[in-house]
């Protein structure tokens, strides 16, 4: 099964939070347009027309099947509700362009916090930025920038990190 990636993602702020536009690709192809226009509801699929000869052909359902058959092929999602209540519940379209969405946005932000030295406090969520070139770093300077934050336990300078360990981390505040 073909992997699926967003691309073109554009954030916007409307009457509900938070909204996004973005472009559905099945590998390299193009399958639809999304959009969550923060109003509260649902996100919109657009999809994408086929290109066959006959009418059927082209207003095919196509690839909202193969997608809907993508999010049902997923693992069901574990809810914490708080005081040891869990929930089990399967992946929703909506669900899954989101967390495609959220994980583009954090390779985007890792890519952009990594141009300078930047620290991610674990429990605070807090990120903080210096204008020192990661290439300057030294020992004795990272000692000298964790010092900074005592009491925020499981501070880290994110330059150290593998890039995945970034984003999975950038993920987690989202």
């Amino acid at each position: 099964m073909a992997s699926y990636t967003v691309k073109n993602v554009k954030t916007f702020i409307g009457n509900e939070g938070h909204g996004f536009n973005a472009t559905l690709h099945r590998g390299k192809k193009k399958v639809a347009f999304v959009c969550d226009d923060a109003s509260g509801g649902e996100v919109y699929f657009d999809w994408m027309l086929g290109s066959g000869e006959t009418v059927s052909e082209i207003f095919s359902d196509e690839e909202e099947k193969l997608f809907s058959e993508h999010c049902q092929s997923l693992p069901p999602l574990e809810l914490n509700w708080g005081g040891g209540e869990t929930e089990s519940v399967s992946q929703t379209p909506d669900v899954v362009v989101t967390k495609l969405v959220n994980h583009f946005l954090a390779v985007k932000d890792a890519k952009k916090f990594l141009k300078k030295v930047t620290v991610f406090c674990k429990f605070s969520t807090d990120i903080f930025g210096y204008k020192i070139d990661p290439c300057q770093l030294t020992d004795g300077l990272r000692r000298k920038i964790l010092a900074q934050y005592p009491s925020a336990e499981g501070a880290v300078i994110l330059n150290d990190l593998p890039f995945e360990e970034v984003v999975e981390r950038l993920e987690a505040v989202v």
